[in-house]
This record gives structure tokens, C-alpha cells and sequence, in this order.
């Protein structure tokens, strides 16, 4: 109901101002003080309170960061249990950007504050109680014409009006309690290709931002692509950074303990590089099991490939970290620092992702799963998985094909499809996704149907596997 309620509001103000920019006037009613009228909310009050509190020439815009902010929406300002109204815009003419506040007190919607920025967009956005005296404040991003850093502004609400107390650049930046200590820290990262990258921790204290430490990254990076918080390991939180390394992409983590910040992977020392973490495309890390712990993602290399089809960019294994985190220098690093947790296979054209179930990950790791696949030149697009069994005699288990609408009727017209058990799994307007495979009386020797049994998954293991990405 809410997210209809958004829409609608932001449909009526859009009307309200291509209305009012293609005529030779403009309504002028009162911005702080317009009634609703009879029984309920009407919210076509508040839009236009909002549009009289918009510059002119100033469009609604959702912020871009983090992503769960939409142009105008409801939220609730001062934790009172009582809905009032955001509306983000931006002035690319003027170079100014900001947000209008409405709460509605006693019938009437009246303006909590409007506050604006110079910039040319909304680059990152978000309420939150920084001072926990129970009403939002706001961290408010904004583009600029030219330059590579963003710039960030703090608004603090006291003795009845936001009052700027922060004032920054910066690449990526995420607010989350990093140390897990109740509090919530800002980690800002600056990416400067012409020097290191660096990553600054500040908590709000005593009405102002405080530096509580800040390293140098790697300066070979050329861009982040997805910097996230999570817990690394149970118990310890951490910003998980998937970046780009030249024609390589890779992950740092970062920890924030005892009041220090470090890597899990540290770039400064000739021991240390980015190998377990190596991948050639911008595959982003993720929580792929559920268990609250993040997975980093490598590049790998199935043993059986055969030549023709080698490709690592279709392979990932997917590793929970088991090293040390923190500042202790005496501690010894294990060799590995990463285990495989699972691994998956994604369609080169971006169509799907499958999961190994953790019989065909084991296997994988040992060397007995084979996995061939449709090159370039052909003009289908499956992959099939084969177990080994004795005397390395591969067996087949299931096939995942990508049919394009002709393609699928005339395979199941032709009866092809009589031959296997096929599992349905995503369609669109031109394409369709099936997996398929053989009875194991077909194709399979007597002396493999042990082997066969053990590694085949049924169709419910196949669908958990599957997701679709287009």
C-alpha cells in the first residue's frame, strides 16, 4: 500500500510541475501551511506542498546511494509513529540539489525543514539518528559537474533546525556500526587515481564528526564496483570491497578493531597479493548460503575443462574467510586464508546462475566433475555436467540450455524433448530455460549407475540451484 501511495505521489507532483513550468504563471499558495481537508490524509495536499517548495526548474530524483530511498516517500521523522513526507530533488541549471521535509500537525501540513546543497544530482542519501535524541538526521550526497569525488554534507537536527556539521568528498560511503559496538560509524572512501585510495572511519561525538583512523589502499585500483558491509566471520563486521585491478577484478576487506582499521589483504607487503580473490569480471560478493557470513568470490578453473572450452570467466568459487582479522602483527597467518564454500557456474550471456549442491562442489574440488559447454562460434548456448566413474568414464547428469522462442518449439516439436526429463525453470517474452537429462538406464553403464545415483540431483535441487539474472 505504501509503495502505491509513493508512486502516486510522485505521478501527482511531476503533473503538478509540467503544469506550471509550460504556463506563464506558477501557484504561489502558502508553503508552510496548506489544510487537509475532511475525515482522512488526503495526500494530494501534501504534493502540493511539496511542489511549492521545490526551485524552479527542479525535477523529483531518487538517490542513487544506497538505493532505499525513492524521489518522495514516507517515513517517520521524529520515531512519534506518525508518517511524514521526503521529497528529494535536483536543479542541474543551478547546480543545486537538496530535500523538502513536511509533517502534518493538527490537520495541516506544515514544512520541517528544506535543505539544500550545490551540486547536480543526488548521489547518496540517508535519514539517520545520529546524536539518538530520537529525530532523523540526514547525510546528504551530491554530483558535480567535473571531478571524480562526490561531496558529502552531515545535517544534525538541534534547537528546532538541521545545522550542517560535516563536510567531505568522497567515492563510496557506507554508515553501519563497523566495531559492533552500538554505534554507528561513517567509512568513507576516496578514490584518487592519481594516489592511493584511502578509507576513513568518523563517529558522531560530542556534536561533531571525530577521525578515528584512516589507511591507504592499493593504488593500482581503477574503480569500486560494489562496497558493502558485512560480517566477514561470525561475530566480526567488516566492508567487503570488489573493485577493479587493471584487466583483473579483485576483493579487500576491511576490519575496524581496537580502534584501528586494517586489511585482510594488505597491498604494501611483497607476501601478500590478490590471487585468492582474482576474478576476470565485476562478479560482486554476496551472502550465497543465508548464513548471515559473506562469501568472496574468485575465478576457477574446473581440472576437467576440455581445452576448447576454457573460459574462467564462467566458474566461481564462492570462499568464507578463515584467517585473522584485527592489528595484531604477532600473529601468524595461515597459508590459505580463504575456504571454498561453493561454487557456480554463470552463462556467459548473463541469463542465469547455477549453484553446485555441495556433493558436485566436493567433487568439483577433487577432480571428478566435468563441465562442458556451447563455445562462441555455436549458435546454442547449454552447458552439461558429467561425473567421473571408473576409468575416468565420464557420466552425464543434467544439461541447462538457453532456447530462443523458435529454437524451443521446434526442439520440443520435434520430440527431442521425449528422449529426457526436462525441468522448467525461466521464460521471457524471447527466450526459454530448461534443464534436461536422461533416465540412468540411457547412456549409463551398468558399472556407473552407482556412481551415477550418488552425484544426480532431483528436480527441486535443481531449481534451488537455478537463479535467474536477466
Amino acid at each position: 500500500m505504501k509503495n502505491i501511495r509513493i508512486a502516486i505521489l510522485i505521478i501527482y507532483v511531476l503533473i503538478l510541475a509540467i503544469f506550471s513550468s509550460s504556463c506563464s504563471f506558477s501557484i504561489t499558495a502558502p508553503a508552510e501551511l496548506i489544510k487537509r481537508p475532511g475525515l482522512s490524509i488526503d495526500d494530494r495536499v501534501a504534493y502540493e506542498v511539496i511542489h511549492d517548495n521545490l526551485p524552479n526548474m527542479a525535477e523529483l530524483v531518487r538517490p542513487l546511494r544506497p538505493g532505499n530511498l525513492t524521489a518522495v516517500g514516507y517515513f517517520n521523522w521524529n520515531d512519534d509513529g506518525e508518517e511524514e513526507v521526503y521529497a528529494f530533488y535536483k536543479n542541474e541549471q543551478a547546480s543545486l540539489a537538496g530535500v523538502v521535509l513536511l509533517k502534518l500537525e493538527d490537520g495541516v501540513w506544515k514544512l520541517i525543514s528544506k535543505i539544500e546543497v550545490p551540486g547536480t544530482d543526488v548521489a547518496y542519501a540517508k535519514f539517520i539518528d545520529l546524536n539518538s535524541d530520537g529525530i532523523s538526521d540526514l547525510l546528504i550526497g551530491t554530483e558535480g559537474r567535473e571531478g571524480v569525488y562526490h561531496v558529502i554534507d552531515a545535517y544534525v537536527w538541534d534547537e528546532g533546525e538541521y545545522n550542517e556539521v560535516w563536510h567531505d568528498v568522497f567515492t563510496e560511503l557506507l554508515a553501519t556500526d563497523l566495531d559492533m559496538d552500538g554505534s554507528v560509524e561513517l567509512v568513507n572512501v576516496k578514490l584518487d587515481r592519481a594516489n592511493y585510495s584511502t578509507v576513513s572511519v568518523f563517529r558522531y561525538v560530542e556534536d561533531k564528526f571525530e577521525l578515528l583512523d584512516e589507511i591507504n589502499l592499493d593504488m593500482y585500483i581503477s574503480g569500486y564496483y560494489n562496497v558493502v558491509p558485512y560480517q566477514i566471520k561470525d561475530g566480526v563486521n567488516s566492508v567487503v570491497m570488489d573493485f577493479s585491478l587493471g584487466s583483473r577484478t579483485a576483493t579487500n576487506v576491511i576490519v575496524f578493531a581496537d580502534g584501528k582499521l586494517s586489511t585482510i589483504i594488505d597491498p604494501f607487503q611483497a607476501s601478500q597479493n590478490y590471487d585468492e580473490t582474482s576474478k576476470l569480471s565485476t562478479v560482486k560478493s554476496r551472502d550465497i548460503d543465508g548464513d548471515g557470513i559473506i562469501e568472496i568470490a574468485k575465478s576457477f578453473q574446473l581440472k576437467y575443462y576440455e581445452d576448447r572450452n576454457i573460459d574462467r570467466r564462467d566458474v566461481y568459487a564462492w570462499q568464507n574467510f578463515v584467517g585473522n582479522v584485527g592489528t595484531n602483527e604477532d600473529s601468524e597467518l595461515p597459508e590459505h586464508r580463504f575456504e571454498i564454500s561453493a561454487l557456480s557456474y554463470v552463462d556467459p550471456m548473463n541469463y542465469f546462475e547455477f549453484i553446485f549442491p555441495d556433493k558436485w562442489t566436493r567433487a568439483a574440488l577433487n577432480g571428478d566433475l566435468i563441465l562442458v559447454k556451447s563455445s562462441e562460434n555455436q549458435s546454442r548456448n547449454f552447458v552439461s555436467f558429467f561425473c567421473l566413474a571408473k576409468d575416468d568414464n565420464p557420466v552425464p547428469l543434467i544439461t541447462l540450455e538457453v532456447f530462443d522462442l523458435e529454437s524451443y518449439d521446434e526442439w520440443m516439436e520435434n520430440g527431442i524433448n521425449k528422449s529426457y526429463k526436462v525441468v522448467e525453470l525461466a521464460g521471457g517474452v524471447d527466450f526459454r530455460i530448461i534443464a534436461y537429462y536422461v533416465d540412468e538406464g540411457k547412456h549409463v553403464r551398468d558399472m556407473d549407475i552407482q556412481k551415477y545415483r550418488s552425484m544426480m540431483i532431483d528436480d527441486d535441487d535443481i531449481r534451488v540451484g537455478f537463479s535467474l539474472i536477466r
